[in-house]
């Protein structure tokens, strides 16, 4: 097996269909993980957007509240409903969400 960086595994993320759902770590939609994407104004990167990419499949399920695990062994829950999600043009399986 390949070696994998371990800052890509401190990027997965699991979805679920509720915050009660996320909290309890049960019923559990699908993963996904986090990426920056870099913001460039006036020929500078100023910053990142922090974007969450998962299956299409998922969060047409409904699974769109994040669970991440934190570096202190505690997790947070981000509700990511209201949110705007991108879906790929040719309709791969594929979905990405930023702002978060």
């Amino acid at each position: 097996m390949p070696w994998i960086d371990p800052d890509v595994l401190d990027s997965t993320i699991y979805l679920y269909p509720s915050e009660a759902a996320a909290q309890d770590g049960e019923r559990i939609g699908g993963t996904g993980f986090l990426i920056g994407v870099p913001v460039i104004a006036r020929n500078r990167e100023i910053g990142n957007v922090i974007c969450v990419v998962t299956n299409k499949h998922v969060i047409d399920h409904g699974n769109t509240v994040a669970r991440l695990n934190t570096h202190d062994q505690g997790t947070d829950i981000i509700p990511l409903d209201g949110l705007r999600w991108y879906t790929h043009p040719d309709g791969d399986d594929l979905a990405v969400c930023p702002n978060m």
